[in-house]
């Protein structure tokens, strides 16, 4: 699906984790991501509720279509746009949850900080290649 031929081209920041630590951190991300989801879900209809979820979904599909865009369609700025937007939307949509659960916004704090690493990564990585 993904050209690696692309990535591997590309001139990296220094900080550039090992591939291997994508394959470790994304599983346990998505984790903590479902289950701070399923304790809102379990929660009583609001408008809180109805508005932080629908916040959720959109950086979900942000989450979804940045891959695609940063290593099929080489979007890279495009790819960096993305992940700011998913990044402020997450910030949001934890503000949301906390007034809903504590514990369902705290779990998405690991979720939270390496979404500001990558998009500092993916800066990194337009400015060294455009």
């Amino acid at each position: 699906m993904f050209d690696n031929n692309f990535y591997k081209n590309l001139k990296k920041p220094s900080f550039t984790p090992p591939s291997m630590v994508f394959k470790i951190v994304w599983p346990v991300l998505y984790v903590l991501i479902f289950c701070s989801s399923f304790i809102i879900i379990s929660k009583e209809t609001s408008l809180i509720k109805k508005v932080s979820l629908t916040l959720f979904g959109m950086q979900l599909f942000l989450n979804l279509i940045w891959s695609p865009l940063f290593f099929l369609m080489k979007k890279i700025r495009t790819a960096l746009l993305v992940a700011v937007l998913m990044t402020i939307i997450t910030g949001i949509t934890m503000l949301l949850f906390e007034k809903i659960s504590p514990i369902s916004s705290r779990l998405l704090i690991p979720y939270f900080l390496w979404l500001v690493f990558a998009c500092v990564l993916n800066y990194k990585f337009l400015k060294l290649n455009s």
